[in-house]
């Protein structure tokens, strides 16, 4: 039986997967030779947003997809599933990787004969649109559990909240499964903690618009970095920084933070006289306590001995320490919030 096209593209984060996405993966195959799945957010930090890993989330799409239909890719074909990093700062860099990553899976596939599959909910869904070569294929719209839509939001707030026994009838068996085991792990705890965290701080009435800096500083192939140890993301690798107090300059602000948290060995001069690029990042999701915008600062480092500066933890730094340039790239899981993404940007941009 030919079907309409050759490959249907389905990007989601599946935080978790629910029967909504399941209906979603069968309408995509009903319409397509076989079905390429982007698991949005990979190799992030867990967070109350993003608490599931890129491989349980594989796991939860294969799973539910076999319950479904039975073994789908015992011929090897009929659905892929690759892992999709995020972009924050760069769009075009998002569409670029999801076309590379198709045609790296079909080369001998025509855009002509490939689709993109989605549900225009909001603002958030302008990628169902950021490829012109592909049709577009709406959705079918949320399935409903009882008669409330299914919201992978509203499942996250009652799994954290205790409410396991509620979401049974909205995620696949497999998925209910994997929720009950992983309240048993570490992680969970983990990000419990910081979904408590985030619900019980004080916004403010009206929106407010935090300001921080961030201390991107190299030396001699490596970068600065230190362990948060508090919540917000407590025991992940950060930048040295924080919020600017009210009467200070954001340049000040940022040496502040860095000689607070690091106790860096280097006299304040040096650092000032190594500031070479600053930029800023205010992407409105960046935090999750609500609207942050920081100023990073690319500091560069002579190194003329060729010894790293000591550093020493500080304030509520749990470990201050240097990182070669290349390991910041397999750290995504273990890193702060969109850090990485700053390191990358900033780090492209150093002189020396």
């Amino acid at each position: 039986m030919t079907k309409r096209y050759k490959r249907v593209v389905l990007i989601g984060r599946f935080q978790p997967v629910h029967k909504g996405h399941l209906a979603n993966f069968l309408q995509a195959l009903d319409i397509a030779d076989k079905v390429i799945i982007f698991v949005g957010s990979s190799f992030q930090p867990q967070t109350p947003k993003n608490p599931f890993t890129y491989g349980e989330r594989r796991d939860m799409i294969e799973e539910s997809i076999f319950e479904a239909i039975g073994p789908y890719n015992s011929m090897g074909n009929g659905v892929s599933i690759y892992p999709l990093r995020d972009f924050k700062y760069s769009n075009n860099s998002w569409i670029s990787e999801v076309q590379r990553m198709v045609k790296e899976d079909s080369p001998d596939v025509d855009d002509s004969d490939i689709a993109i599959m989605g549900y225009d909910k909001d603002e958030t869904s302008w990628y169902n649109h950021a490829f012109p070569e592909w049709h577009f294929v709406p959705l079918n719209g949320f399935v409903e559990y009882g008669t409330n839509p299914i919201d992978a939001t509203k499942i996250r707030e009652l799994y954290f909240e205790g409410h396991l026994d509620y979401l049974r009838g909205a995620v696949p068996p497999h998925v209910f499964e994997v929720l009950q085991e992983w309240k048993k792990y570490d992680a969970y705890d983990m990000v419990s903690e910081e979904y408590r965290f985030y619900k019980s701080y004080d916004a403010s009435e009206f929106p407010r618009i935090e300001q921080t800096t961030d201390a991107v500083v190299i030396q001699g192939g490596h970068i600065l970095l230190i362990q948060r140890g508090h919540s917000p993301g407590k025991g992940l690798w950060a930048l040295p920084g924080g919020f600017l107090n009210p009467r200070e300059r954001l340049f000040d602000g940022m040496i502040r933070e860095l000689v607070e948290e690091t106790k860096i060995k280097v006299p304040e001069i040096v650092l000032r006289k190594g500031m070479t690029y600053q930029e800023r990042f205010d992407h409105p999701d960046r935090d999750l306590r609500g609207r942050v915008i920081t100023e990073a600062f690319l500091i560069e480092l002579d190194g003329g001995d060729g010894k790293l500066p000591r550093v020493k933890p500080a304030s509520d730094a749990r470990k201050a320490k240097w990182f070669k340039l290349a390991e910041i790239k397999q750290m995504g899981e273990i890193m702060y919030g969109d850090h990485q993404h700053v390191i990358d940007t900033m780090v492209a941009r150093a002189k020396k």
